[in-house]
Formats: structure tokens, C-alpha cells, sequence
């Protein structure tokens, strides 16, 4: 019987997240899962196919706090994940003549509750989660820490919380490479260079080449 119950529970939690999701976003759902939240009893994660974004998965966390139920999702950042990635290109743009940005939707979920409406700037700097950015140049391009650090100064002009990788290849335009190549290379270890800045909560954390702080 207490299992019955606790299964009756989550469904009816399952489908006021549902609910909560389409009235918030306009848009329709489909359930796809629940998910392990650990130890928490009063923590629950939900996963919905979203039909506006063509199927991508749209996480939901669901806390029970002594002011009520309090919803969380990823939903913005799945929406404007071409937008992000433009913003992030402007910014490379104004430190490197040739480069290309890899960025992809974290499905970290905010504990920031943020307007459903908000722009995708005003989305940046309010989420917690952190934005991984890759930007890759050509070798003749990346000779110092000091352009990296540029490129940092632009991005945090627009976000708070990220990690900044830039890797440099031989090819004198990287542009002419797919996609699939850079990333190929990247978890190779196909590049001549590399610099990382990580910006989380205002701590700044610097690397270059071989993992050494500078």
C-alpha cells in the first residue's frame, strides 16, 4: 500500500510539472522520465520532450521548501542556445580576426528561478549555471594568455558564471574546418596551444598549455 501511494505521488507530481511547463512556456510536452535526485525526498527531477524545440529534453526540478513547491528548469537555455552561441562569437570577434565558437546547452538546471519572457542577455546574467565556451584559432593567432583574457573580459561582460577554453590549431583560417573536425581534434589533443579561464562566482582560475597557472 505505501508503495501505491508513493507512486500515486509522483505521478500527481509528475503531472503538475507538466502542467506548470506548458503554462509557463506555451508550449506542449511529452514525459520521457523521472530521475534519481540522491538522498533528497524533497527534490524531484522530471524530463519532457519539448514540441517547440523540436524534442529536446527540457529538465524540471521540483522542490519542496517551507514556502511551497518551487519549480526549476533548463528550458531557456535549450531555447536560446543559437542565440548564446552568437553573443559568444561577438565577443571572440572583437579579440580574433579568425575563429569559431563551440557551445552547447548545459542541462544543469538553475536553482535561480528567472522570468519566463526574460532575453536572452537578461537569461545570461541571471542563471547560475555555468557557460562552457570553446573558441578555436589558428596558432598565428594565440601567442599569449593576454588575448585569452581579453576575450574573458568580453564574456563576462554578458555572463557571469562560464569556462573559457580557447584552442589554437596550425591552419592559418580554421573556418575551413566542420564542426566535427575541431571537436574531433579537441578530445584528441590535436592542437598546438591552449589557454582556459574559469569564472565562477566571481573566483578566477587561469591555465595555459600544459595545465600550469600563469
Amino acid at each position: 500500500m505505501a508503495k501505491e501511494s508513493a507512486s500515486g505521488g509522483q505521478t500527481t507530481l509528475k503531472n503538475d510539472t507538466l502542467l506548470y511547463l506548458q503554462g509557463r512556456y506555451d508550449d506542449s510536452f511529452v514525459y520521457e522520465k523521472t530521475e534519481d535526485t540522491g538522498f533528497n525526498p524533497s527534490e524531484h527531477t522530471f524530463c519532457f520532450s519539448s514540441n517547440l524545440l523540436q524534442g529536446r529534453k527540457v529538465r524540471v526540478r521540483v522542490s519542496e521548501t517551507s514556502g511551497g513547491r518551487k519549480y526549476s528548469d533548463n528550458y531557456l537555455a535549450l531555447k536560446y542556445e543559437a542565440e548564446i552561441r552568437k553573443l559568444f562569437l561577438e565577443c571572440a570577434e572583437q579579440v580574433f580576426d579568425d575563429v569559431y565558437i563551440i557551445y552547447t546547452a548545459s542541462d544543469a538546471i538553475p536553482y535561480e528561478v528567472i522570468q519566463a519572457d526574460a532575453s536572452v542577455k537578461n537569461y545570461l546574467k541571471q542563471t547560475d549555471v555555468t557557460q562552457y565556451i570553446f573558441a578555436v584559432v589558428s596558432g598565428e593567432e594565440l601567442q599569449s594568455i593576454d588575448a585569452v583574457r581579453k576575450m574573458s573580459d568580453m564574456i563576462a561582460s554578458v555572463t557571469k558564471n562560464y569556462q573559457l577554453t580557447v584552442v589554437a590549431f596550425e591552419e592559418s583560417s580554421v573556418l575551413q574546418l566542420e564542426e566535427a573536425e575541431l571537436k574531433r581534434r579537441i578530445s584528441e589533443g590535436l592542437y598546438v596551444s591552449s589557454g582556459v579561464i574559469t569564472n565562477v562566482k566571481g573566483v578566477l582560475d587561469e591555465h595555459w598549455n600544459d595545465g600550469g597557472s600563469r
